[in-house]
């Protein structure tokens, strides 16, 4: 009796991951479903966490990834780990991939530079009649030309 209600609650997905277990492991016996997860991102399905009595290695476990078409064996929680991490859409927004690039090309100089150029830039665009004052040009001068300053290589003699 207890053993038919286990089978009624077996969804589809944990059906198919039992099955899949049984393929790699045809001599294993007692299949359980202990917990599915529902797992989003690049691809998405359910992970199920089967148990099961192997003559070879004794009670076992393994995690089986399913999709509508296909399922995946994690024989180790470390490739199910990587498999997970590289499951995670990586979102960007493009603010964010400029100012990355701006740092891998010029490091934080070229970043400081950048942005005060732009903001000069368009601080003279909306106010025309704007003439830098004796304290900001000085400033902005010195930045950029640290930054140049840097990237410049000599030659060896």
């Amino acid at each position: 009796m207890e053993r038919d209600m286990a089978k009624a609650v077996l969804t589809s997905a944990s059906t198919r991951a039992i099955d899949k277990v049984k393929e790699g492991y045809p001599n294993a016996k007692g299949f359980r479903c202990r917990e599915e997860v529902q797992i989003g991102g690049i691809e998405t399905g359910e992970l199920c966490y089967i148990e099961f009595d192997d003559p070879k290695d004794g009670e076992n476990e393994v995690y089986v990834f399913v999709k509508p078409d296909t399922a995946r064996i994690f024989d180790d929680v470390p490739s199910l780990l990587r498999f997970v991490q590289g499951n995670i859409p990586k979102k960007v927004g493009w603010v964010a991939a400029v100012i990355a690039n701006l740092l891998d090309v010029g490091g934080i100089a070229g970043l400081v530079a950048i942005t005060m150029v732009i903001t000069v830039c368009a601080l003279s665009i909306i106010n025309r009649s704007l003439v830098l004052p004796e304290l900001w040009q000085p400033a902005i001068l010195t930045i950029i030309g640290f930054y140049f300053g840097t990237k410049t290589q000599t030659k060896p003699h």
